[in-house]
């Protein structure tokens, strides 16, 4: 069976700091046929950054401080069927947040184990979305015998615990 030839790998963007530093989890495609996604580094302060790319590589710096969204985004974007944007960062006990295209953001939950102990802490990877609209994520740490947490929360920022 031949092979098929390889395409060239081709870089479309380098961070140097101020943009961005560190990008990871999977990049979103959303409607709008830009790139999103998050360096957990870099940008104003060191706290991350989100950006949107077009696939000639041209980047848009959306929120340049992560502190603006809790400090150290992580993970993959998800985008709602309201067109907005949801994610976690890890800072602290981590923050969920909503971001709309043109980048103004919301805190929908700051988690706090100290404060409601079944709270979880942290994350390792980013949010899934339902059909419903409904947001799932998962916390390593904390809550009880701080072996982590699983949980549910709305767009407008109501979470149970699962």
């Amino acid at each position: 069976m031949p092979s098929r030839p390889q395409e060239p790998l081709q870089t479309l963007y380098d961070f140097s700091g101020p943009d961005g530093r560190q990008p990871g989890g999977a990049l979103l495609e959303a409607t709008d046929g830009f790139f999103y996604g998050v360096t957990s580094g870099g940008g104003d302060e060191e706290f991350g950054t989100v950006f949107k790319i077009s696939a000639a590589g041209a980047l848009t710096t959306l929120i340049i401080n992560g502190l603006q969204i809790g400090g150290e985004p992580i993970g993959a974007l998800v985008q709602g069927p309201d067109g907005n944007f949801y994610g976690v960062t890890t800072a602290s006990y981590g923050e969920v947040y909503q971001m709309t295209p043109a980048g103004t953001t919301a805190q929908l939950y700051v988690f706090n184990p100290n404060i409601r102990p079944d709270d979880g802490a942290g994350f390792k990877s980013g949010l899934i979305m339902d059909f419903a609209g409904d947001l799932y994520g998962a916390n390593p740490y904390g809550s009880e015998f701080d072996y982590g947490a699983l949980f549910r929360i709305t767009t407008s920022g109501v979470l149970r615990n699962l």
